[in-house]
C-alpha cells in the first residue's frame, strides 16, 4: 500500500491530482490524502509523514517556496520520495536543490504520473520498511506496520485493519503486540492502534486519518494519553526546526 500525500494551494490542480491519482488507484493500491492548505499539510507531516512515501508538492505555495519547504521536511524524512508539480516548466532547474524523483508540469498526463508512482512503489517495498509475519490456515503472510491502522480482538482471533481491507487470524493481542515497535499503543483491551496514523485524541476514541475512530478505554486513557503526546511531541520539535528554516510563519 503507497501512501501518497499532495499539498497545492490551487483547486483547479488539485482537481487534476483527485482525477488522475484516482485513475491510478483503480488499478494500484495507493491511500491517498490532499491539501489546499500549507498550515495543514505541514500539520498532517508532523503526525505522519514517518508512515508517508510519497509527497506531490507544487512549487508554487502560498507565501512560501515549495522547494524550500520540502527541502527542510527531506532532512527530517530522508527516505521520502517527492514529486515537484508546477505550471511553469522552466522551474525544473529550480527543483533541482532538493532530492526529487520527478518534476511534472501541468497539466498532468496520466502515464506520466503512473509511470513514476509505479517506481516509488518499488522503492518503497526495499526501502527499509518493516514487517509482522502471521500464518493462517498454512499460509504465510507479511503485513507493513504502515499499512496497519490498528488491530481489533475478535474472539480467538484479531482483525488487522487496512485502509482498504480486514485480514483476520488467529491470536491474541498480547502475543502481537510483542513484536510491534513504539508507534503502537494498546488503546483498549481489544484494540491496538498505530500512532502514526491518528489525528486526534478524544477522551473516548482516537480519531484516524481516515475518519475512522479506534475507542479508547478509561483505563487505557492516561497510558494513550502519553503515548500519544509523546509521539505527536517528538514530531513537533522536529518540524519546529523545519519551520524555521523556511523562516516562514503560517498564521
Amino acid at each position: 500500500m503507497l501512501k501518497l500525500v499532495f499539498c497545492d494551494p490551487s483547486e483547479r490542480n488539485r482537481a487534476q491530482l483527485d482525477k488522475v491519482l484516482a485513475d491510478y488507484a483503480k488499478a494500484e493500491e495507493i491511500c491517498v490524502r490532499g491539501f489546499g492548505s500549507v498550515a495543514a499539510f505541514i500539520t498532517y507531516m508532523e503526525r505522519c509523514g514517518d508512515s508517508t512515501d510519497v509527497v506531490i508538492a507544487s512549487i508554487e505555495m502560498d507565501g512560501i517556496s515549495g522547494i524550500r519547504l520540502m527541502g527542510a521536511i527531506h532532512e527530517r524524512l530522508p527516505n521520502l520520495q517527492i514529486i515537484f508539480v508546477s505550471k511553469y516548466p522552466e522551474m525544473i532547474y529550480d527543483a533541482y536543490a532538493v532530492r526529487h524523483i520527478a518534476f511534472l508540469p501541468y497539466p498532468l498526463k496520466a502515464g506520466h504520473l503512473g509511470a513514476v508512482l509505479d517506481g516509488a512503489a518499488r522503492y518503497a517495498k526495499v526501502s527499509g520498511k518493516r514487517y509482522i509475519t502471521l500464518a493462517s490456515k498454512g499460509l504465510i503472510t507479511k503485513i507493513d506496520y504502515d499499512s496497519i491502522l490498528y488491530l481489533e480482538s475478535d474472539l480467538r482471533n484479531m482483525n488487522i485493519h487496512e485502509p482498504r481491507r480486514i485480514r483476520t487470524f488467529p491470536g491474541k493481542l498480547d502475543d502481537i503486540k510483542l513484536m510491534l515497535d513504539s508507534r503502537f499503543v494498546q488503546c483498549h483491551k481489544s484494540f491496538i492502534v498505530n500512532l502514526s496514523c491518528a489525528v486526534e485524541l478524544k477522551a473516548d476514541s482516537i480519531v484516524l486519518y481516515n475518519g475512522e475512530s479506534v475507542p479508547v478505554s478509561a483505563r487505557k486513557l492516561k497510558e494513550t494519553r502519553t503515548a500519544f503526546t509523546n509521539y505527536v511531541g517528538d514530531n513537533y520539535d522536529d518540524m519546529d526546526d523545519i519551520l524555521s528554516a523556511t523562516d516562514t510563519i503560517i498564521n
